[in-house]
């Protein structure tokens, strides 16, 4: 189900998440990223993992936070994600988590 329009995500949401949802804008967060985040994965995932996603996309970018949770598969792997960030080479950052190796190439050109 899509929640695109925020006129009426208090009716179709539970409670737990309108709580949530509440308590974010008060602290400027974006409803739009809000909803969107819940439409790609979940209310449950929203209550417990919105706030991290937000403080990791924010240090190391949506797109390498994004890539993480399509590669494991659940966004509970996104907690700490940040601190995984053990070197960070122009243009090929590498990231370690749980002796997994991940690298994001970025394009580069050569001189």
């Amino acid at each position: 189900m899509s929640i695109t329009l925020t006129a009426n995500y208090k009716e179709t949401l539970s409670t737990e998440t309108v709580e949530k949802i509440d308590e974010l804008l008060e602290d400027n967060y974006e409803l739009s990223d809000i909803l969107e985040f819940i439409d790609a994965h979940s209310e449950d995932d929203f209550v417990s993992y919105y706030e991290e996603y937000v403080r990791c996309g924010e240090a190391i970018g949506y797109e390498a936070v994004d890539a993480l949770i399509e590669e494991m598969g659940d966004v509970s792997y996104i907690e700490d994600c940040d601190k995984s960030i053990v070197v960070s080479m122009n243009p090929l950052p590498i990231l370690l988590k749980n002796s997994t190796v991940r690298c994001i190439v970025s394009p580069m050109r050569l001189w």
